[in-house]
C-alpha cells in the first residue's frame, strides 16, 4: 500500500465529510425535484438495497457501498434525531460491541492478576 501525502489525506478527508453531509442531505431531502444529483444518486442507492436480492452477503458492490457510508456515518454522528437509516441501530450495535470487549479485556486482566497470585504464593 502506498501512503498518502498530507494533502492527499486532506483531500481525502474532505471528500468523506463531504459525502457525509450528502448522505444526511438526502436522508432528510423530501424534494423530488432537488437540484442535486448527488442527491438523487445516494436515494437511487437506498432504493437499489431496499429491492436488491443479492445484498452484502452475496457480494453486491452497491449494498456494500452503501453499509460502509451507513457504517462511516454513524461511527462520528452525535445525532438522536439523525435521519440516516440505521443510524440508530449501527451506533447501539457498536455500543454493544465495545461494551462486550471491554468485559472480554477486564475477565483476562483479572485471570493474569489471579495467576500472579498463585505464582506468588506457590514461590513463598
Amino acid at each position: 500500500r502506498m501512503r498518502l501525502t498530507d494533502a492527499e489525506r486532506r483531500e481525502r478527508s474532505e471528500q468523506l465529510q463531504k459525502t457525509m453531509a450528502l448522505l444526511v442531505h438526502a436522508c432528510s431531502c423530501n424534494d423530488l425535484q432537488c437540484q442535486s444529483s448527488s442527491c438523487r444518486k445516494v436515494r437511487q442507492l437506498f432504493q437499489h438495497a431496499v429491492g436488491c436480492q443479492q445484498k452484502v452477503t452475496g457480494g453486491c458492490p452497491l449494498c456494500k457501498k452503501m453499509w460502509f457510508l451507513l457504517n462511516l456515518h454513524a461511527k462520528s454522528c452525535t445525532r438522536t434525531d439523525c435521519p440516516v437509516p440505521r443510524c440508530k441501530e449501527i451506533k447501539d450495535l457498536r455500543r454493544r460491541q465495545t461494551a462486550r470487549k471491554e468485559e472480554q479485556r477486564r475477565h483476562q486482566y483479572q485471570a493474569m492478576l489471579r495467576n500472579q497470585q498463585q505464582l506468588q504464593a506457590k514461590g513463598q
